[in-house]
């Protein structure tokens, strides 16, 4: 019931009420299970507990063009790696965000990488609009998915823009990439 509030759920049959406390039952099963052994880190209930596979594979957005599959792959030598650094302590990681409904990860793990490297090169973390890409790459499929090198493709050609000026909606809109300042 906790899940039901906190999430704001509606069920509105017995059968859907049924079926949704089953995926929640089993997905409460393998996370006690998980935290009950010596890992180095403990799971919980997000908003996915009560989904099927299939609704949670909705929100992912990851698409992969045949051309960028193929090709070398480039193995990088350990030897010339020095000590490791959490790049989060260093102040290069903004905050987590959520996508939403949005099959937009691939925008995420793009503006986190883009915004990683400039505050690695200038010593200020800006947070970009993931929102740009939605709308404006117009290689990529919006919410429906896309691809991080297409993604870095539209970013080679155009600047990045501020979240604080364009918003993340969750949703499909138009480019504002013209009426918009660019960093």
């Amino acid at each position: 019931m906790e899940h039901i509030i906190k999430f704001d759920l509606s069920m509105p049959t017995v059968e859907e009420y049924n079926m949704r406390r089953e995926l929640f039952e089993s997905a409460d099963y393998l996370i006690n299970l998980h935290n009950s052994t010596n890992a180095s880190f403990t799971l919980g209930h997000n908003k996915f507990s009560h989904m099927t596979e299939e609704e949670k594979a909705g929100t992912r957005g990851l698409i992969m063009p045949e051309y960028l599959l193929g090709g070398e792959q480039v193995e990088l030598s350990e030897e010339k790696n020095g000590t490791s650094i959490d790049w989060r302590t260093e102040g290069a990681v903004n905050a987590i965000q959520d996508q939403g409904q949005c099959g937009s990860c691939w925008t995420f793990s793009t503006m986190a990488a883009v915004e990683g490297e400039h505050a690695i090169k200038t010593g200020e973390l800006l947070k970009f609009a993931e929102q740009e890409l939605v709308d404006c790459d117009g290689l990529s499929a919006g919410c429906n998915g896309g691809s991080m090198a297409l993604a870095f493709y539209w970013l080679e050609r155009h600047a990045a823009i501020l979240e604080s000026d364009y918003a993340y909606t969750a949703t499909d809109g138009t480019c504002m990439y013209d009426s918009l300042p660019h960093t």
